[in-house]
């Protein structure tokens, strides 16, 4: 009796675990999503905000930056408020950092708005 409880703990826990690191995948897709999104982007927004080269590749990046904010942060997010609702902040932002970019008006709103896409990145990852 008591082995068979050990198997099914087995079970439920590696059923847990799949779904975890299927999350875990999301995040690193969505970054990947993103990558790919942006670089058929460049033109049109080169050319709507005038940038440099240097400006153009710091648009481009600077998900980079939020991205890393967002994993280191997102541990200490997960334990002061549970993976759900770390979950659904990401989400938050996610939603933020679309529609503000679709609406930016400068290139430094734009590129604040990509770093909170980036943040929402790595809180998913």
């Amino acid at each position: 009796m008591e082995a068979t409880s050990k198997v099914e703990a087995s079970k439920h826990n590696l059923a847990y675990i799949v779904r975890i690191c299927c999350i875990a995948a999301l995040g690193g897709i969505l970054l990947g999503y993103d990558t790919a999104v942006i670089s058929g982007a460049i033109g049109p927004i080169r050319e709507h905000f005038g940038l440099s080269s240097a400006q153009t590749g710091w648009a481009v990046s600077s998900v980079v930056l939020g991205s890393i904010i967002g994993a280191v942060s997102a541990g200490w997010a997960a334990l002061k408020y549970g993976r759900r609702n770390t979950l659904f902040i990401a989400a938050i932002l996610f939603m933020i950092s679309a529609v503000g970019s679709a609406l930016a008006s400068t290139f430094s709103f734009y590129v604040m708005l990509r770093i909170v896409g980036g943040v929402a990145v790595g809180l998913a990852a």
